[in-house]
């Protein structure tokens, strides 16, 4: 047999030994689907958490800085402050949705969903005066929310600065 005959021939044999392999994998996916279904730890859910949040920092901040830069205008008043705010406001309901997808650690489930109730609730309240979440204490709108993720754990999900 030639060299490229022997070649094709085994180069043949990976691809249906590939296939073959690829259509034969229940057992790998029930795994990672196990995995995926499997409740987190606190400590997971929290680290994760504070990634989502973190991660939400970053585009909240970066869609502001463009929002000035594209208004160059804008000013201390009133309603440019609330523009300003409700940009930065878009991005919290995709946090709480995420926070809410990663699936409440076992026995926490009443926790974590007053907390994504909190996010919402805040976000409605900010939505209606968006100079309120400038306020510090009581008379933020994330004031309640904030202290659900203090007292749960989170290092950078906070909602009042």
């Amino acid at each position: 047999m030639s060299f490229l005959k022997l070649m094709a021939l085994s180069l043949a044999a990976c691809v249906v030994l590939a296939l073959v392999a690829a259509g034969c994998g229940s057992d790998g996916d029930s795994t990672a689907a196990d995995e995926s279904s499997a409740s987190l730890s606190k400590a997971e859910f929290i680290k994760k958490g504070d990634e989502i949040c973190k991660e939400t920092d970053k585009i909240q901040n970066k869609d502001i800085r463009l929002y000035l830069v594209e208004n160059p205008g804008s000013s201390g008043k009133k309603e440019d402050v609330e523009k300003v705010i409700k940009v930065g406001l878009q991005q919290i309901k995709v946090e709480a949705e995420e926070l809410e997808a990663l699936g409440a650690p076992e026995g926490d489930e009443e926790k974590i969903e007053a907390i994504v109730a909190g996010i919402e609730d805040g976000m409605k309240k900010a939505e209606e005066d968006p100079v309120s979440t400038n306020k510090s204490g009581p008379g933020n709108p994330f004031a309640t929310v904030d202290k659900l993720t203090t007292d749960y754990g989170f290092k950078v999900c906070n909602f009042v600065y």
